[in-house]
């Protein structure tokens, strides 16, 4: 089954702190039975994990395909063969796919106070100007606001909004123009292009122009603003690829979203032209720059689960490449646990059950958990501002060992050897609580102690696969 793959990666970014990925040679005293191999001929299925979950690579939607960007997804396809899958079959409770559109995008949320800010911007009164902005638009609240300025509304300003309905509106200092559109269909890609051409407002929708009657406006000066919405409800959810405004014969403002210099989940950026772009963010689904895949949590009832083929009584060595969104979720917010069928130890206060991953109790703190305790704690890692982070536990009978992109060790040594779990968790506990709020790009578990240097290798996998950019 063919999976959405990138294959222009460039390793240029670092995940979260970790250092950039290097090549590893290989020692010549190293014995010729070693698993370990170069950098670039890696694939963590060498060291046999029982679970592989790599977003680009795994998330499906009902019925089996690849999902495709904003699907729910049903299964997460372990790249293992023959391994668990991890599932949900209730769609409510499904988490989202994340898939850049092109070769990137700005994801615009359907909740309030997420946009896009830019330069400040002069129209002459009655100057010859236009926007333009490449875009998909998954869903409407009751309008849609792709690009324009920051007063009021933009009606009093100049813009273009879409309403649910089908009309779109282009608006320059009060005066309007509108029509009904038969080009705007929820999830397809299309061009707009919308502005004042010497004598009238217009609208031009993949090529077909609409002009109104002549009309006259006053000189503006306002900040540009992309997917501006008001101050008391959300405006729909779309994405958008590119982002242009001309006035006179001046580009002041162009933005590709694909461009190198934006990096996956940048909250702050040069544009080609016209200086600083800063994103706003709210809530637990905010807006965020995709450039690679992953999957979406959303705080209050997403969640996936399986079952293992055959009871797991060695703990193991998680990897969990994530990012926390909002205010993380709930209380004590999972990200992946392994617990105990038996419907008396689905709490986690066993000796059968553990937590290899979640928020500690109400802070912003990461740590594991077992037979009701707190173990391994990073202090602050729970927390927004972190971005993408690589979560590395080494959980065995004895030997604990918790680490955050490769640093700060919070070592224990809990007797593990009553552990016997048949489950496994993503996003929740085994009763379906202490939701995340999320972005999941990849989560690897072995269930045998690795070397230093496979440890590395995976480290070192994961690193290069989220600095695409």
């Amino acid at each position: 089954m063919r999976k959405n793959r990138r294959t222009d990666e460039k390793l240029s970014l670092r995940l979260g702190t970790l250092v950039p990925t290097q090549g590893f040679t290989q020692s010549l005293t190293r014995s010729l039975t070693s698993r370990v191999t170069s950098t670039a001929d890696f694939d963590p299925l060498s060291l046999n994990p029982i679970i592989a979950f790599e977003a680009e690579k795994s998330m499906l939607a009902a019925g089996g395909g690849d999902a495709g960007n904003l699907d729910l997804v049903a299964t997460l396809e372990n790249r293992v063969s023959g391994g668990p899958n991890a599932t949900q079959t209730t769609a409510s409770y499904q988490p989202r796919a994340h898939v850049p559109v092109g070769d990137g995008h700005l994801y615009i949320p359907n909740v309030s106070g997420n946009y896009a800010e830019g330069p400040s911007v002069t129209i002459g009164a009655n100057e010859t100007w236009e926007g333009e902005v490449d875009m998909v638009i998954t869903s409407f609240g009751n309008f849609i606001r792709p690009m324009g300025g920051n007063t009021g509304g933009w009606p009093s300003g100049f813009g273009v909004i879409f309403y649910s309905g089908g009309q779109v509106k282009c608006f320059c200092d009060g005066k309007t123009t509108g029509y009904i559109s038969s080009g705007v269909v929820l999830g397809t890609q299309f061009n707009v292009k919308y502005g004042y051409d010497g004598s009238a407002l217009y609208v031009d929708i993949n090529d077909s122009r609409i002009d109104t009657s002549t009309t006259t406006f006053s000189a503006i000066t306002e900040t540009l603003q992309l997917a501006q919405q008001n101050a008391l409800a959300a405006a729909g959810e779309f994405s958008i690829q590119k982002a242009k405004l001309t006035v006179g014969s001046s580009v002041v403002f162009d933005c590709d979203f694909s461009s190198s210099n934006i990096g996956h989940g940048d909250t702050s950026f040069q544009a080609a032209v016209g200086g600083t772009v800063t994103i706003n963010t709210s809530g637990n689904d905010p807006a965020t720059i995709v450039r690679r895949n992953f999957l979406r949590f959303d705080g209050a009832d997403n969640f996936m689960t399986g079952a293992f083929n055959e009871s797991n009584t060695t703990g193991g060595y998680m990897f969990a490449v994530f990012s926390v969104n909002g205010n993380g979720g709930e209380q004590s917010s999972r990200v992946f646990s392994i617990n105990s069928s038996n419907i008396f130890e689905k709490d986690f206060n066993n000796i059968r059950s553990f937590i290899f991953s979640l928020k500690y109790s109400g802070t912003n703190d990461l740590a594991f958990y077992y037979n009701s305790v707190w173990r391994g704690i990073h202090a602050d890692a729970w927390d927004a501002s972190n971005g993408v982070i690589l979560h590395e536990i080494k959980a065995v009978d004895g030997n604990q060992i918790s680490k955050i992109n490769n640093a700060d060790p919070q070592t224990n040594s809990q007797d593990l050897s009553a552990l016997s779990s048949e489950q496994f968790n993503i996003g929740h506990d085994a009763n379906g609580a202490s939701n995340p709020a999320i972005d999941i790009e990849a989560l690897y578990l072995f269930d045998e102690t690795l070397t230093d240097d496979e440890a590395k290798q995976v480290r070192d996998h994961l690193n290069a696969k989220s600095s695409i950019y």
